[in-house]
């Protein structure tokens, strides 16, 4: 039987059948693929983002804990002076509590064991907060005031304004007048015993010796 001849365009739209079925089964595909894609650079962006958000977090808390530590370390080292003066001053204390319960008769008052501590002070080592980078001969006492104004000297102050008056320089002062004479002055500041100064000045010239 013979074979009937086919025309052109009937070639053409045979063979090209098989290529648009293979397109048409590459599309669903290619769909997903590309689907599959955008949810990964969504979820890669979202886990930057968590990366970013939990890192500066982190730094946050980072410079918290050096700022809580650095007060924390200023606030031990004021308590350490704070420790320390506490303790030298209650040795003095105790040191002189001691020496004078065994020279006196009854009770020593506490403006009494101020008085002994003041004119003893040259002897004591002045805590490191009472003192400045100055001249050694010219150490920076603590100095307030009262609650009239007046200047409240401590300790080394006071004793500083004994031997610096001309009276003293003189040779015509006599200690034991000034200490009795500041016996129930004394007042505390806070940070230790302290004087006024003018009932400092009028104890030294109160205390002058006459018989000379």
């Amino acid at each position: 039987m013979r074979a009937t001849p086919r025309k052109d365009g009937e070639e053409s739209t045979q063979n090209s059948a098989p290529v648009n079925s293979i397109q048409a089964q590459n599309e669903p595909s290619t769909a997903g693929e590309d689907k599959r894609k955008m949810q990964r650079r969504a979820a890669q962006k979202a886990y930057r983002e968590r990366q970013e958000q939990h890192s500066l977090h982190l730094m946050q808390k980072i410079g918290n804990l050096e700022e809580a530590n650095r007060v924390l370390g200023a606030n031990n080292e004021q308590l350490g002076l704070e420790i320390a003066r506490l303790a030298a001053e209650n040795n003095v204390l105790a040191t002189f509590n001691s020496h004078i319960a065994s020279t006196t008769d009854g009770p020593v008052s506490d403006a009494e064991l101020a008085a002994a501590i003041l004119l003893q002070a040259p002897q004591l080592t002045p805590p490191s907060d009472l003192m400045t980078s100055g001249p050694i001969d010219h150490p920076a006492h603590r100095i307030t005031e009262s609650e009239t104004g007046e200047k409240l000297l401590d300790k080394a102050a006071t004793w500083d304004m004994i031997q610096s008056h001309r009276l003293f320089k003189a040779g015509l002062v006599d200690i034991d007048g000034v200490r009795q004479r500041l016996e129930g002055f004394a007042q505390c500041t806070g940070q230790g015993i302290a004087f006024e100064e003018g009932r400092i000045r009028s104890a030294i010239e109160e205390s002058v010796i006459c018989d000379l």
